[in-house]
């Protein structure tokens, strides 16, 4: 499989810029977003240097968010040249968010936050009123949308909700793409805009906590495409997510060898899995990771281990690849 990237990256300076909090508004229960703005979103002058306007061009893009210990206040990094000058004596903390929507025009830009009662941002965000500061940097590249696609995948819970609802609000016109976003609740839906031919699923915990959801349960795509760019589907596709994560061997092989069954002769199975902590920064990212080490031993399955998981269930690996930046999607198909 070839490993060029059908998506093209544009890089930029790395730049600080202290914003204040224009607005704040709840998009669902589940999601508040935070509108910032400031003369810094702008071209500025700072400490004898000249920093460029902020610019966001893809759905992929984030930055940097900066939060202090509670009863402190944040000492973000210093500005050098085109980067960044982080503390010898320890880093700030930064979370990752991607900007949702850039007005350059009106000098605002929004990011959403999951609403939850855990982590330094969602608490952040929750008490956020208009007239705070606060500081962020970045994003420090843009990647294009994907060219040369038939069809894409796109799959994510609330976290990636902000970056797959830009996604689609970016789409070229007749742009095909099968979306799967798991949300908490019903309520926690939103109408994603969209000129691409999306057909998009939801998927509801129901009360079930993030990242505890059936990761047995397959959910059909039963979709045809004309190529095989980045996922080959036959008469029938199996989308099978999170599966290596909770179940043990003697608990995944049955699952995989249903799905085998389920599907066409020229059908494939797709599974994606997260193969490493998402963000070491979070604790509960951390635990998780070391729940995985206790049960895989190094947090992860190897290609071989999939590969010869997949060969007792009657599957054979027609393709690997990973995605994102911690998950990989593996395409199986019927042993002949």
């Amino acid at each position: 499989m070839s490993t060029r990237s059908p998506r093209s990256v544009v890089t930029f300076p790395i730049v600080l810029r202290k914003l204040t909090v224009l607005r704040v508004s709840d998009v669902t229960p589940g999601m508040r977003r935070v509108t910032l703005g400031g003369p810094q979103l702008h071209a500025f002058e700072h400490a004898g240097l000249s920093l460029p306007a902020l610019r966001t061009e893809g759905f992929h893009d984030h930055v940097k968010f900066f939060f202090a210990e509670e009863g402190r206040k944040p000492v973000p990094p210093r500005q050098n040249v085109s980067s960044l000058d982080w503390p010898a004596d320890g880093r700030p903390i930064s979370k990752d968010y991607t900007p949702v929507r850039f007005d350059p025009v009106a000098g605002e830009v929004d990011f959403d936050f999951v609403r939850h009662d855990r982590g330094i941002a969602p608490s952040w965000a929750q008490q956020a009123a208009p007239g705070q500061v606060t500081w962020i940097a970045g994003p420090k590249m843009s990647h294009s949308h994907p060219e040369g696609a038939d069809w894409l995948l796109v799959i994510g819970d609330e976290t990636a909700l902000p970056a797959i609802g830009r996604r689609l609000d970016e789409m070229p016109e007749g742009t095909r793409a099968r979306v799967f976003i798991e949300v908490g609740e019903d309520s926690h839906r939103q109408d994603l805009r969209t000129r691409a031919e999306a057909e998009v699923t939801w998927l509801v915990r129901d009360g079930v906590p993030a990242g505890r959801s059936d990761p047995s349960r397959p959910i059909p795509m039963s979709w045809r495409a004309r190529q095989t760019h980045p996922v080959p589907s036959g008469a029938g596709t199996l989308l099978l997510c999170r599966l290596l994560e909770w179940l043990p061997d003697e608990d995944a092989i049955p699952t995989l060898t249903e799905a085998a069954a389920a599907i066409a002769a020229d059908g494939v199975v797709v599974l994606v899995g997260q193969v490493e902590a998402a963000d070491p920064d979070d604790i509960d990212a951390v635990l998780h990771h070391l729940r995985l080490t206790a049960a895989f031993g190094s947090g992860l399955r190897s290609v071989k281990d999939v590969t010869a998981l997949a060969e007792r269930a009657g599957l054979t690996v027609r393709a690997c690849r990973d995605v994102g930046r911690d998950h990989r999607l593996w395409v199986l198909a019927p042993t002949a």
